[in-house]
Formats: C-alpha cells, structure tokens, sequence
C-alpha cells in the first residue's frame, strides 16, 4: 500500500488496478554471465609500482650481512609493518640478524635502515587485496602505541624530544 503524501503530483495510484510486470522472453540469462565473466576477468588484476627487498636469503634485510649467522625470519605481521612504515615489500622467508629484533619486533633503527633492492610491478587480483587489507587491519591493531621500553616504537632523538632524557 502506498502513502499518499509520498506520490509525486503527477503518479495517481488506482488501487482497482494490478500491476503487472511483463519480462522479455529475448533477454539471455546466458548471455549476461558471459558479457560479466568478460568485465570480471578484465577487471580481476590490478598492478602498480612497489619497492620490495631482495628475494634473496643469503642475506640480511636489514644490514644486507651476507649469510649471518644468528638469523631469524621475519614472520607476515613484521613484513606488513616493514610495507605499511616504509612502503617496501619484503618477501616472505626473509631472514635478518638476531641483533636488529627485540621481542620479536624490529627495532625502530632496523626498519629504518631497511632500503629497497629493486622497483617491481605488484599484480594483486581481488583476494591478493582483501586479504593485503585484512593483514594491514590485523598489523595496525595489534600494535601498540609507543613504548618507552619498546625499541621499535621511536628513536633515541624523539624519546629525548618527548621526555628530555636520552635512552643511551
């Protein structure tokens, strides 16, 4: 039922009357999913421009040592961070020193000093990006703000900014 005061000027409706819809026996349900398949494998792949590191694991991330020897690999969530602070996309597997890590996080000072070793064409298709957003949400919410215990929170010139102490 409608109401009334919704009704442009010029749209009666006659309650007597029903309405009646008449579907097009030529329309080709078949044809449509084609023509859809078509726009989606058009539009299924996006590539753009990324800095990455090296795929190699001969060598550190962080200070490029070449086979260290206390090594760890940097599990998804530090790689997600390393692309989120410093736009370069570390591979997975991607090892570096026992020394640049303190509690299993990057220090401030190893991330920064993370450079990038080539610029490559990302291609991402729908889920690449989902889950790329999902592991960017997972990476931001479980890091804490900073800390003044925590290594990789700030540098020794913005604890001594903030507070007026050094850490060294």
């Amino acid at each position: 039922q409608f109401d009334q005061d919704d009704l442009e000027p010029d749209d009666e409706v006659n309650e007597n009357v029903d309405m009646i819809i008449s579907v097009s026996s030529s329309i080709s349900i078949d044809e449509e999913d084609e023509k859809i398949d078509s726009m989606e494998e058009k539009a299924t792949t996006i590539s753009f421009p990324v800095y990455r590191r090296s795929k190699s694991h001969r060598y550190c991330i962080v200070c490029t040592e070449p086979n260290p020897k206390a090594v760890h690999v940097l599990a998804k969530e530090q790689r997600t961070m390393v692309f989120l602070k410093r736009g370069i996309l570390v591979p997975e597997n991607a090892r570096c020193c026992s020394l640049h890590m303190y509690k299993r996080e990057l220090t401030y000072e190893a991330l920064e000093m993370i450079e990038p070793s080539k610029l490559d064409a990302l291609i991402l298709n729908g889920d690449d990006v989902k889950n790329l957003m999902v592991d960017f949400r997972l990476t931001i919410n479980s890091t804490k703000s900073f800390g003044f215990d925590n290594p990789s929170s700030l540098d020794d010139d913005s604890y001594k900014t903030i507070t007026g102490l050094s850490l060294g």
